[in-house]
């Protein structure tokens, strides 16, 4: 009865082909650009710090929202370290320069290395620009 079995076992599994499987390319690309994906990374379970370094010809203002103190200057090729930023701060920078009507727009050059994130801020080359950096909780760094 046993080799019954076994027989009818092979047989079963003889009468049927191999498939191979093959992993495959995803359908679909899953990064998308836009300003919902972060610039860089930083740890969030660390403490952070930023260092703002003002690579314009001009003073800029800035303000770290999760400190209280309001707004500070940023002459031109100063640098600033903040420290102990919180996840979810937002730094917000923009020009003082006042014979511009509105300023002059600036774009940031992000970097992080050992949870020092650096924000070089230079002149944007377009009529956009950018104000905000965003340490999100999650660990991403975006830009606004």
């Amino acid at each position: 009865m046993k080799r019954f079995a076994i027989a009818a076992l092979l047989a079963a599994f003889g009468m049927t082909t191999p498939l191979l499987v093959r992993a495959q390319e995803p359908p679909a690309n899953t990064y998308q650009p836009g300003f919902w994906q972060p610039v860089a990374r930083y740890d969030a379970t660390r403490s952070a710090r930023i260092r703002l370094v003002n690579r314009t010809d001009s003073a800029l203002q800035y303000n770290l929202t999760s400190e209280l103190g309001g707004t500070r200057r940023l002459f031109a090729g100063e640098s600033v370290i903040l420290s102990n930023v919180e996840p979810d701060s937002y730094v917000i920078v923009y020009s003082e320069d006042k014979t511009e009507q509105a300023g002059f727009p600036v774009r940031y050059r992000i970097a992080v290395s050992d949870n020092l994130v650096t924000v070089d801020i230079v002149r944007s080359a377009t009529a956009l620009g950018e104000q905000t950096v965003h340490l999100h909780p999650n660990g991403g760094i975006f830009v606004y």
